[in-house]
């Protein structure tokens, strides 16, 4: 465990650091983000997260400002009663544990790593750490979102402003999503503007249009770090019927596999409902076998706020904690990971399991910004918080809606 040791005055300035590594990680993202309180969080590699106490912080900035050990330990004798000695093992710890969690799966940095836990719904945050950027409402598939797929949409220019105010604001993640993302001519230019900001960049696809290598790879070379696309079954009629166009399974499987065959990290999301759920596990066998370590599910509760979604693509209360058990279950066998996400909050209290989280992650870790510019808490929350180009970011990050929803206690 680090020790906290007597601070001095002088402390990191607040902000987003960010550093790809060398040598043995080559172009391994790494990401440090420094709160006014001089704690921090750094992410890994795009998908891994470790909350920082101030200690710990100041240790991986001079990491991140390409110190060398010598130094790192000259600085840190600078602000903390702590001898050489201890300064440069305590280095070496954090260097290990950046290390370990880019290479291993299934590590508890808090049991296994002693590293301390600084949860981040403790944390009073100037920023979320993540941003779905949707960038159009238009469709490829069937897709239900809570607006009209006409609506308005920025232009690359204007794309460009907002990746320049999240960066300044220190959100280290932004993920293309819609509406389906792919449909924008400009996805490439967004992310390479992205990668020269420094950021991470995710996207949320069918993945029908990259069946087409040549786009994939277009992607990845202009800085894409990670991919999730929608697999809705291992059938291609039920798939085929769920996106309501025909010959969309053979498409989005074919750049599946493609993905999977790069170096970027890929996972798959599906929407459990009426018509996959009962050979869910088939889907989860088929795509073990396809070579994917980790997978995504999710499901919609029929409400007021999805009223636009057929009901026969809902599933009630009842019927989602027993399903997600039996995921959980198989997918420990198959030695996968299992991510379960629903932004309903009433749902997620209801089903009383430790690896769901509930929607106190909006307006505190995350939010969604619509094609329009309008930042709202998450996809299909009716209420907008504010512009993210034409209002001030305190009056949004302060609405009395986040406020609220920060205020949630989780279940």
């Amino acid at each position: 465990m680090l020790k906290k040791f007597h601070i001095f005055p002088s402390k990191i300035k607040s902000g987003l650091f960010y550093h790809r590594a060398i040598g043995e990680y080559q172009g391994l993202p790494l990401h440090l983000r420094v709160e006014q309180d001089g704690s921090g969080i750094l992410i890994i590699n795009a998908s891994r997260m470790l909350f920082l106490n101030r200690t710990a912080a100041e240790y991986i900035h001079l990491f991140l400002d390409g110190k060398n050990e010598e130094e790192v330990a000259k600085e840190i004798r600078k602000k903390f009663r702590v001898d050489k000695e201890t300064a440069i093992r305590d280095y070496k710890d954090l260097l290990f544990i950046i290390n370990t969690f880019a290479k291993t799966n299934d590590i508890d940095p808090v049991s296994y790593l002693g590293v301390e836990k600084i949860e981040p719904f403790e944390k009073e945050l100037s920023a979320p750490y993540m941003m779905d950027l949707a960038i159009t409402y238009r469709c490829d598939t069937n897709c239900y979102v809570r607006t009209s797929h006409t609506m308005s949409e920025l232009n690359t220019e204007e794309w460009f402003k907002v990746i320049d105010k999240l960066g300044t604001l220190g959100v280290p993640h932004v993920i293309f999503t819609g509406g389906e993302p792919t449909l924008r001519d400009d996805l490439d230019k967004l992310i390479s503007y992205v990668q020269k900001t420094g950021l991470v960049s995710g996207l949320e696809t069918s993945g029908r249009k990259l069946r087409d290598n040549s786009y994939l790879n277009h992607l990845i070379e202009a800085g894409l770090d990670h991919i999730q696309i929608t697999v809705e079954s291992h059938d291609k009629e039920i798939h085929d019927k769920i996106t309501g166009v025909n010959g969309s399974w053979k498409e989005t499987i074919q750049g599946l596999k493609n993905a999977i065959a790069t170096p970027v990290y890929t996972i798959t999301n599906t929407t459990i409902n009426q018509h996959n759920a009962k050979d869910i596990l088939k889907t989860i066998d088929f795509l073990h076998n396809l070579g994917l370590k980790q997978f995504a599910c999710n499901s919609i509760i029929y409400s007021d706020e999805t009223s636009n979604v057929p009901k026969e693509l809902t599933l009630d209360e009842e019927s989602i904690k027993p399903l997600i058990t039996k995921i959980e279950d198989y997918s420990e066998i198959l030695g996968m990971d299992f991510i379960w996400y629903t932004p309903q909050n009433h749902i997620l209290k209801s089903l009383e399991l430790e690896e769901v989280l509930s929607d106190t992650s909006a307006c505190r870790t995350n939010l969604y910004i619509e094609p329009n510019g309008t930042v709202i808490p998450y996809q299909n929350y009716v209420t907008p918080l504010g512009n993210i180009l034409t209002d001030n970011w305190e009056k949004i990050w302060n609405n009395p809606l986040c406020n609220e929803l920060r205020n949630r206690k989780q279940a």
